[in-house]
């Protein structure tokens, strides 16, 4: 089944082009979120007037959100898709980089711990192995 075969996934889909998220559309609308939220997963439909006032906000028609027909979001935008992976991406690398500084730090804690050049070796190999995957040359 196609997320658009139903009225929640057109819900959805609509909401996502128009760029809310669940809580900003449920507050215009006037309604929970878990109310919008279970119109979206399909397990409630509705009323006729939050169904027009959803259509407006969401810049479709009513038609097109009760049966696919008419004026509605026909596919996701691939620009939008693919911000939300440059964001993802982005978010990843920032992770990376506080990884790394906390490395550096256990790295310098160890090392004022035990002053063995040896046992720094060890931690420097532990870490590239665990860079590289978990393949260690030491191993």
């Amino acid at each position: 089944m196609h997320y658009l075969d139903t009225m929640g996934g057109r819900i959805s889909a609509a909401r996502e082009a128009s760029g809310l998220t669940v809580a900003q559309a449920a507050r215009r609308l006037g309604v929970k979120t878990a109310t919008l939220s279970n119109w979206e997963n399909d397990r409630s439909e509705p009323r006729a007037n939050r169904l027009t006032m959803l259509a407006g906000l969401l810049n479709v028609s009513p038609m097109w959100l009760i049966t696919g027909r008419g004026d509605g979001v026909f596919e996701p935008d691939l620009p939008l898709e693919v911000a939300h992976v440059k964001t993802a991406l982005d978010q990843v690398v920032a992770q990376q980089a506080l990884l790394a500084e906390a490395v550096d730090r256990l790295k310098i804690a160890i090392s004022r711990m035990d002053g063995s050049a040896d046992f720094e070796t060890k931690i420097d190999e532990a870490v590239e192995a665990a860079e590289n995957g978990g393949i260690s040359e030491a191993a």
